[in-house]
């Protein structure tokens, strides 16, 4: 048998294709390959044993598929005993036969092969030498698509039941407990990320040029320390520095904050304008047990550089920061002007002891024989899609006529003689409510009764309204409704009514736009929570959200039994405390406000949680005030950080009568309604 004529060649899934050139026909000439399936269960065998492979018959005719048969036969007996070797793998190499059903079928499944000039002969193994007169290039072979196997390749048992290995199991133990490289590189990518820019409020800038102004350190670093740990920031310090010299001092007077502290007073500080806070910071220091020192005299440096800089730029901004300081200041005249007035003298910082009694009474009171102190500034509306007041972009509008073409009808008088305002007051307070609508829009001046609305609602959305708008100041506008109550009861009507209406107002028509200071969805509430140290975890017994954030409708509770469940908790006002309330003031808008609004805000946030400041000293109130005002963020209110801290303590003192006042009742006993 001649065994030259027998070609080894590289073959598709790591099998080797034996190849059969007859020796009538040249070797550069076209061939005939047929591959012959190996068997499953020789296959597995072979595959033990060595390299797998595919023996292939080439034949030019028909007339020696015999002959060809007959050499695949002796092939495999003389590889059962001797193996074969090559100059390209050592191990031993059996050929299997596969069973031809008949020479036609063969020839059928043969492909054709021409020679090509592209393809090297040195590309395919061969475990003979090559004669000097073959040429170098064959042509290849056309691809044969494989008939698809009856049955997988069948897994050996001691694959299945092998054990991890230690390097395995070390690579799972780390991924469970968050130490693999995977994940030790998504921290690494997390740390490089840049951080959001942090936007400087006039009371970042403020507090920082009274403490680089009245206060020296050995170390350059104690300042922006302590910058950090009154503000809860974590700021890089040279930032911070930065900020004072290369932005504050650069710019001087055409920063409001600066000509408030270096230019409109003076270092003496006669007035005490900044008197309390620098006590402040001296007890903030004293904390982080830094060696601050008092300045003796007025700090040296040069500002204002920016008003004869050589950059365009420089020059530019700084013309336009002195057009809006000097608009800033008109309008401040204007604002002093208009509220020279108070309803409580404004209390003075810094000076003597103050103790906050809190002590609560279990009696009941009623709140038609007592009330609060001050007059109502802020309500609040929540709502959703299903309720009957809508809310279009000019508005709320009430249901009654929210249909209504053409100018909404002008407001009626109580003492209308029709008893016109008598009806739909009384149909509008109804416990059973009306399918039709009201002509009236209800509003609360209580945040928890707010909420407890809200939870019985499908993605409800909260405003805050300013009570004193202008458009609200209308005749018959806004009423009452726990005077609304007492009149209907003295006609006659309301005998069902056990709700008193304290928190309630009711607004003829519609509330515009302009008197809206802000609204959102109240899932971000729940995003506050979230992200800061909140102590007003008692938001979430009252509004309950899936893992989306999403809130969860429930039953509406009663505002009583919330109430009092916000009580039990004893809520402490401390310096988490104050951080949040300045959060959710800054949330709801009243950075942008009035001090009548941030005074009422602190006051229905410790009336409403029961929070207690027992023997809090006039010193510790300074600093929360401080922290309240800090967090409240960027605003662009024209007051500065002591007139916000007094408003912030005189809620504070509001709102602490208000819990002796009402003490467990009151505004807190409400029915179970549904004219929201």
């Amino acid at each position: 048998m001649d065994f030259s004529r027998w070609r080894f060649s590289g073959g598709t899934d790591n099998t080797q294709v034996l190849t059969y050139v007859p020796a009538q026909e040249p070797l550069r000439d076209s061939v005939r390959e047929e591959t012959v399936k190996v068997e499953d269960e020789a296959f597995e065998s072979v595959f033990q044993q060595g390299l797998p492979f595919h023996a292939t018959s080439i034949k030019s005719d028909p007339d020696e598929s015999e002959s060809s048969q007959s050499l695949i036969n002796q092939l495999v007996s003389a590889s059962a005993t001797t193996p074969v070797n090559s100059s390209f793998s050592e191990t031993p190499i059996k050929v299997i036969e596969h069973a031809f059903s008949t020479p036609n079928e063969r020839l059928s499944s043969a492909t054709a092969s021409t020679p090509s000039d592209n393809v090297a002969l040195n590309g395919i193994d061969t475990p003979c030498p090559l004669p000097h007169n073959i040429s170098n290039n064959i042509g290849p072979s056309i691809p044969i698509v494989d008939i698809a196997r009856g049955k997988s390749i069948h897994r050996p048992s001691w694959l299945k039941s092998a054990p991890d290995s230690k390097k395995r199991k070390r690579e799972s133990q780390q991924q469970k407990e968050g130490t693999a490289l995977s994940f030790l590189s998504l921290k690494d990518l997390k740390s490089i990320e840049f951080e959001p820019i942090h936007k400087w409020s006039s009371d970042d800038r403020e507090l920082l040029c009274i403490i680089y102004r009245w206060f020296d350190s050995s170390d350059a670093t104690d300042i922006p320390k302590l910058f950090n740990y009154i503000t809860a920031y974590s700021l890089p310090l040279k930032r911070i520095q930065a900020q004072f010299k290369n932005h504050i001092c650069l710019y001087g007077s055409a920063i409001p904050e600066f000509d408030r502290v270096f230019k409109k007073t003076s270092f003496e500080d006669p007035e005490g304008n900044f008197s309390a806070i620098r006590h402040i910071i001296m007890a903030q220091a004293s904390e982080m047990n830094l060696e601050l020192i008092s300045r003796k005299k007025d700090m040296e440096f040069t500002s204002e550089k920016a008003a004869y800089a050589k950059s365009d730029r420089t020059r530019a901004a700084y013309k336009s920061k002195v057009r809006r300081a000097s608009q800033t200041n008109v309008s401040e005249q204007a604002s002093s002007n208009s509220s020279s007035s108070s309803s409580l003298p404004l209390l003075n910082l810094g000076g003597r002891p103050l103790t906050i009694n809190l002590s609560l009474s279990d009696s009941i009171v009623d709140s038609e024989n007592q009330s609060p102190t001050t007059n109502h500034h802020l309500a609040f509306r929540v709502w959703d899609a299903n309720s009957k007041t809508k809310y279009t972009e000019t508005g709320f509008i009430s249901g009654l006529l929210s249909a209504w073409n053409g100018p909404l009808p002008e407001p009626i008088s109580p003492t209308d003689p029709s008893n016109a305002f008598m009806i739909l007051s009384n149909s509008h307070l109804s416990v059973l409510g009306n399918d039709t609508g009201s002509c009236f829009v209800s509003t609360t001046t209580s945040l928890i009764q707010a909420l407890t609305y809200a939870s019985s609602m499908n993605d409800p959305r909260i405003a805050i309204i300013n009570l004193d708008h202008q458009s609200l100041k209308t005749p018959n506008k806004k009423h009452h409704a726990a005077s609304i109550l007492s009149w209907l009861k003295s006609n006659g009507q309301a005998n069902w009514a056990r709700y008193k209406g304290t928190a309630e107002y009711l607004v003829w028509g519609n509330i515009e736009q302009a008197a809206i200071l802000r609204h959102f969805p109240i899932s971000e509430l729940l995003h506050l929570a979230a992200t800061d140290i909140l102590c007003f975890e008692s938001i979430q017994p009252i509004l309950r959200f899936d893992e989306n954030g999403v809130l969860i409708p429930r039953k509406k509770p009663r505002t009583r039994v919330v109430a009092q469940m916000l009580k039990e908790k004893q809520l402490l006002l401390d310096s988490d405390t104050a951080n949040t309330m300045g959060k959710l003031a800054g949330k709801f808008g009243l950075g942008d406000s009035t001090l009548s609004h941030i005074k009422e805000f602190v006051k229905v946030i410790i009336d409403g949680w029961s929070i207690s400041a027992q023997a809090i000293n006039y010193n510790m109130m300074n600093v929360l005030a401080m922290k309240f005002t800090i967090a409240m963020g960027p605003r662009k209110s024209t007051y500065d950080i002591q007139e916000i801290m007094k408003a912030f303590i005189e809620g504070i003192e509001i709102g602490t009568r208000n819990i002796e006042i009402f003490s467990g009742s009151g505004h807190r006993r409400y029915k179970h309604r549904s004219t929201l």
